[in-house]
């Protein structure tokens, strides 16, 4: 049961987190354009601003992304621990299942008399 949970956690936590993307990570950050000067470090505030956003939003992206993947992937190991465990229970039914059917043909067979063997008179 508590795998179940887990899977339906995890597949309904990811969807809501899949579709919440523009409230979780927010609005796209005006990009800054890269000049000659920015790489040899002569930024003016307004760039370095810009920058620093950047780098946020690029942060807060990869942590949704992370989050987002590892959602996904703990309820898809968690479906196949689940798969495999009704997998082991449903072999065990079954055995159960010929064994059962191999002990009642075995006891319907010791409660019939034998067969007698006809003979047939008009040989004779």
């Amino acid at each position: 049961m508590l795998l179940k949970t887990l899977t339906t956690l995890f597949i309904v936590v990811g969807v809501i987190l899949a579709f919440s993307f523009p409230w979780v990570v927010g609005p796209t950050p005006k990009l800054v354009h890269r000049t000659p000067a920015m790489a040899r470090g002569e930024l003016t505030p307004e760039q370095r601003a810009g920058l620093r956003e950047e780098k946020r939003y690029s942060v807060r992206f990869g942590i949704y992304v992370m989050s987002l993947l590892t959602c996904f992937i703990a309820a898809s190991i968690c479906a196949l621990i689940l798969a495999r465990k009704v997998r082991l229970a449903y072999q065990e039914e079954a055995r159960q299942n010929l064994e059962f059917l191999i002990e009642s043909t075995l006891r319907t067979h010791q409660k019939q008399p034998p067969p007698t063997p006809k003979t047939n008179e008009q040989d004779a």
